[in-house]
Protein backbone atom coordinates (compact mmCIF):
# COMPACT_ATOMS: atom_id res chain seq x y z
CA UNK A 1 0.00 0.00 0.00
CA UNK A 2 2.59 2.24 0.76
CA UNK A 3 4.68 1.34 -2.06
CA UNK A 4 2.10 3.08 -4.83
CA UNK A 5 1.93 5.80 -2.29
CA UNK A 6 6.26 6.40 -2.19
CA UNK A 7 6.39 6.44 -6.34
CA UNK A 8 3.16 9.18 -6.54
CA UNK A 9 4.79 11.53 -3.76
CA UNK A 10 8.34 11.00 -5.18
CA UNK A 11 7.05 11.87 -9.04
CA UNK A 12 5.52 14.83 -7.99
CA UNK A 13 8.12 16.50 -6.25
CA UNK A 14 10.37 15.11 -9.00
CA UNK A 15 7.86 17.00 -11.45
CA UNK A 16 7.36 20.11 -9.47
CA UNK A 17 11.23 20.40 -9.35
CA UNK A 18 11.19 20.03 -13.04
CA UNK A 19 8.98 22.74 -13.84
CA UNK A 20 9.86 24.82 -11.31
CA UNK A 21 14.31 24.53 -12.61
CA UNK A 22 12.28 25.00 -15.96
CA UNK A 23 11.06 28.09 -15.36
CA UNK A 24 14.00 29.89 -13.32
CA UNK A 25 16.20 28.35 -16.30
CA UNK A 26 14.19 30.48 -18.81
CA UNK A 27 14.63 33.48 -16.66
CA UNK A 28 18.47 32.90 -16.18
CA UNK A 29 18.71 32.79 -19.65
CA UNK A 30 16.64 36.21 -20.54
CA UNK A 31 17.92 38.11 -17.53
CA UNK A 32 21.10 36.85 -16.12
CA UNK A 33 24.50 35.84 -17.06
CA UNK A 34 23.87 32.39 -18.87
CA UNK A 35 26.89 30.80 -16.65
CA UNK A 36 24.25 30.46 -14.03
CA UNK A 37 22.73 27.89 -16.41
CA UNK A 38 25.23 25.33 -15.51
CA UNK A 39 23.60 24.76 -11.89
CA UNK A 40 19.98 24.88 -12.83
CA UNK A 41 20.54 22.42 -15.66
CA UNK A 42 22.40 20.06 -13.80
CA UNK A 43 19.58 19.46 -11.25
CA UNK A 44 17.28 19.31 -14.39
CA UNK A 45 19.42 16.68 -15.67
CA UNK A 46 19.63 14.64 -12.20
CA UNK A 47 15.65 14.99 -12.15
CA UNK A 48 14.73 13.79 -15.97
CA UNK A 49 17.23 11.16 -15.40
CA UNK A 50 15.92 9.97 -11.66
CA UNK A 51 12.09 10.49 -12.98
CA UNK A 52 12.96 7.66 -15.72
CA UNK A 53 14.09 5.33 -13.57
CA UNK A 54 10.96 6.07 -11.23
CA UNK A 55 8.38 5.51 -14.35
CA UNK A 56 10.85 2.39 -15.85
CA UNK A 57 10.30 0.27 -12.42
CA UNK A 58 6.61 0.92 -11.94
CA UNK A 59 6.11 0.32 -15.89
CA UNK A 60 8.42 -3.24 -15.28
CA UNK A 61 10.57 -1.70 -18.15
CA UNK A 62 14.25 -2.20 -17.87
CA UNK A 63 16.13 1.18 -16.91
CA UNK A 64 18.22 1.96 -20.28
CA UNK A 65 21.59 2.61 -18.79
CA UNK A 66 22.58 3.95 -21.96
CA UNK A 67 19.92 7.16 -21.33
CA UNK A 68 21.62 7.99 -18.41
CA UNK A 69 25.47 8.24 -19.41
CA UNK A 70 23.90 10.64 -22.73
CA UNK A 71 22.33 12.60 -19.80
CA UNK A 72 26.14 13.15 -18.11
CA UNK A 73 27.50 13.65 -21.79
CA UNK A 74 25.52 16.08 -22.41
CA UNK A 75 25.43 17.84 -19.06
CA UNK A 76 29.40 18.08 -19.38
CA UNK A 77 28.61 19.53 -22.87
CA UNK A 78 25.74 21.98 -21.25
CA UNK A 79 28.38 23.03 -18.75
CA UNK A 80 30.84 23.69 -21.54
CA UNK A 81 28.53 25.55 -23.63
CA UNK A 82 27.48 28.27 -21.19
CA UNK A 83 31.14 29.10 -19.34
CA UNK A 84 33.82 28.39 -22.78
CA UNK A 85 31.36 28.01 -25.85
CA UNK A 86 34.62 29.15 -27.76
CA UNK A 87 37.07 27.79 -25.73
CA UNK A 88 35.88 24.35 -25.50
CA UNK A 89 34.21 24.20 -28.58
CA UNK A 90 36.00 20.89 -29.32
CA UNK A 91 35.38 19.34 -26.58
CA UNK A 92 31.14 20.42 -26.74
CA UNK A 93 31.85 18.71 -30.58
CA UNK A 94 32.90 15.45 -29.26
CA UNK A 95 30.25 15.39 -26.50
CA UNK A 96 27.15 16.23 -28.80
CA UNK A 97 28.59 13.18 -31.38
CA UNK A 98 28.71 10.83 -28.57
CA UNK A 99 25.42 12.23 -27.12
CA UNK A 100 23.70 11.27 -30.80
CA UNK A 101 25.36 7.99 -31.16
CA UNK A 102 24.20 6.86 -28.13
CA UNK A 103 20.58 8.25 -28.81
CA UNK A 104 21.07 6.04 -31.95
CA UNK A 105 21.66 3.14 -30.01
CA UNK A 106 18.50 4.04 -27.71
CA UNK A 107 16.21 4.07 -30.25
CA UNK A 108 17.63 1.47 -32.67
CA UNK A 109 15.05 -1.15 -31.20
CA UNK A 110 12.26 0.97 -32.47
CA UNK A 111 13.34 0.64 -35.43
CA UNK A 112 11.56 -1.91 -37.89
CA UNK A 113 10.30 -2.87 -41.43
CA UNK A 114 9.63 0.71 -43.08
CA UNK A 115 6.88 1.12 -45.57
CA UNK A 116 8.58 2.89 -48.92
CA UNK A 117 5.19 4.19 -49.81
CA UNK A 118 5.09 6.19 -46.86
CA UNK A 119 8.96 6.83 -46.63
CA UNK A 120 9.23 8.46 -50.77
CA UNK A 121 6.07 10.49 -50.07
CA UNK A 122 6.20 14.16 -51.88
CA UNK A 123 5.76 15.43 -47.91
CA UNK A 124 8.60 13.35 -46.57
CA UNK A 125 11.01 14.23 -49.18
CA UNK A 126 10.25 17.78 -49.00
CA UNK A 127 11.15 18.02 -45.18
CA UNK A 128 13.82 15.66 -45.78
CA UNK A 129 14.86 18.75 -48.17
CA UNK A 130 14.29 21.60 -46.12
CA UNK A 131 16.18 20.31 -43.22
CA UNK A 132 19.05 19.83 -45.74
CA UNK A 133 18.53 22.95 -47.05
CA UNK A 134 18.72 24.40 -43.20
CA UNK A 135 21.79 22.37 -42.17
CA UNK A 136 23.66 23.88 -45.71
CA UNK A 137 22.79 27.50 -45.06
CA UNK A 138 24.11 27.34 -41.03
CA UNK A 139 27.37 25.90 -42.02
CA UNK A 140 27.79 28.52 -44.90
CA UNK A 141 26.50 31.29 -42.50
CA UNK A 142 29.42 30.26 -39.89
CA UNK A 143 32.10 28.74 -41.75
CA UNK A 144 34.02 31.61 -41.52
CA UNK A 145 33.56 31.55 -37.47
CA UNK A 146 34.31 28.12 -36.84
CA UNK A 147 37.58 27.98 -35.00
CA UNK A 148 40.56 26.43 -37.28
CA UNK A 149 41.17 23.41 -38.02
CA UNK A 150 37.74 21.99 -36.23
CA UNK A 151 35.41 22.11 -39.15
CA UNK A 152 35.98 18.48 -39.77
CA UNK A 153 34.51 17.79 -36.25
CA UNK A 154 31.80 20.33 -36.79
CA UNK A 155 31.03 18.34 -39.73
CA UNK A 156 31.07 15.21 -38.31
CA UNK A 157 28.65 16.47 -35.15
CA UNK A 158 26.22 17.41 -38.49
CA UNK A 159 26.28 13.78 -40.10
CA UNK A 160 25.29 12.13 -36.41
CA UNK A 161 22.77 14.84 -35.93
CA UNK A 162 21.22 14.53 -39.56
CA UNK A 163 21.70 10.28 -38.97
CA UNK A 164 19.60 10.57 -35.84
CA UNK A 165 16.97 12.65 -37.32
CA UNK A 166 16.65 10.07 -40.44
CA UNK A 167 15.98 7.24 -37.95
CA UNK A 168 13.89 9.48 -35.46
CA UNK A 169 11.54 10.13 -38.25
CA UNK A 170 11.51 7.09 -39.85
CA UNK A 171 9.96 5.50 -36.40
CA UNK A 172 7.69 8.12 -36.81
CA UNK A 173 6.91 7.71 -40.34
CA UNK A 174 5.85 3.80 -39.32
CA UNK A 175 3.42 4.75 -37.02
CA UNK A 176 3.90 1.54 -35.22
CA UNK A 177 4.05 3.52 -31.62
CA UNK A 178 1.51 6.18 -30.07
CA UNK A 179 3.83 7.76 -28.19
CA UNK A 180 5.67 8.34 -31.26
CA UNK A 181 5.15 11.73 -31.69
CA UNK A 182 6.96 12.65 -28.67
CA UNK A 183 10.22 11.57 -30.26
CA UNK A 184 9.66 13.44 -32.98
CA UNK A 185 8.93 16.34 -31.18
CA UNK A 186 11.93 15.87 -29.01
CA UNK A 187 14.12 15.47 -32.17
CA UNK A 188 12.99 18.14 -34.10
CA UNK A 189 13.76 20.84 -30.96
CA UNK A 190 17.06 18.61 -30.43
CA UNK A 191 17.55 19.74 -34.48
CA UNK A 192 16.86 23.52 -33.79
CA UNK A 193 18.90 24.16 -30.41
CA UNK A 194 22.15 22.80 -31.71
CA UNK A 195 21.42 24.11 -35.07
CA UNK A 196 20.70 27.63 -32.96
CA UNK A 197 23.70 27.56 -30.40
CA UNK A 198 26.68 28.32 -32.57
CA UNK A 199 24.60 31.24 -34.48
CA UNK A 200 24.01 32.50 -31.21
CA UNK A 201 27.47 31.84 -29.82
CA UNK A 202 29.16 32.86 -32.90
CA UNK A 203 27.23 34.92 -35.37
CA UNK A 204 24.63 37.04 -33.09
CA UNK A 205 24.61 36.52 -29.70
CA UNK A 206 20.95 37.95 -28.23
CA UNK A 207 19.45 36.68 -25.08
CA UNK A 208 16.23 35.66 -26.44
CA UNK A 209 18.20 32.79 -28.78
CA UNK A 210 20.06 31.90 -25.60
CA UNK A 211 16.30 31.41 -24.02
CA UNK A 212 14.58 29.44 -26.93
CA UNK A 213 17.84 27.23 -26.89
CA UNK A 214 17.25 26.42 -23.36
CA UNK A 215 13.66 25.88 -24.04
CA UNK A 216 14.59 23.35 -26.66
CA UNK A 217 17.24 21.64 -25.21
CA UNK A 218 15.58 21.07 -21.78
CA UNK A 219 11.86 20.13 -23.38
CA UNK A 220 13.68 17.79 -25.94
CA UNK A 221 15.32 15.56 -23.21
CA UNK A 222 12.70 15.81 -21.21
CA UNK A 223 10.44 14.34 -24.18
CA UNK A 224 12.91 11.83 -25.40
CA UNK A 225 12.97 10.30 -21.36
CA UNK A 226 8.95 10.14 -21.90
CA UNK A 227 9.24 8.16 -24.99
CA UNK A 228 11.73 5.59 -23.39
CA UNK A 229 10.38 5.75 -20.14
CA UNK A 230 6.75 4.63 -21.37
CA UNK A 231 7.58 2.91 -24.80
CA UNK A 232 8.60 -1.09 -24.70
CA UNK A 233 10.13 -1.39 -28.30
CA UNK A 234 8.52 -4.83 -28.26
CA UNK A 235 5.32 -4.82 -26.46
CA UNK A 236 3.90 -1.54 -26.81
CA UNK A 237 4.62 -2.19 -31.20
CA UNK A 238 1.66 -1.49 -33.51
CA UNK A 239 1.01 -5.47 -35.11
CA UNK A 240 -1.56 -4.15 -37.25
CA UNK A 241 0.64 -2.51 -40.16
CA UNK A 242 1.13 -4.40 -43.09
CA UNK A 243 4.13 -3.68 -44.70
CA UNK A 244 5.39 -4.12 -48.32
Amino acid sequence: MNQPLNFFRNLLFIDVLFYVLFIISIIISYFFEKGYLSYTVTLINIAIGYKHVLVCKKHDLKVNKTFLIALLIILVSDILSFNYFTECYLGILICITLYFILNIIIVKPYMSKWQANKMFSVSVLLCFLLLGYLVYAVLDLLIDFIPEGQLIFTLTTTLSLLIYTLIFALIYINDQYDSAVLLLISGVLNFFQVALSPINEFFHFTNTFTALIIICHILSLYLFMTFISHTDPIKDRSKSTKYV
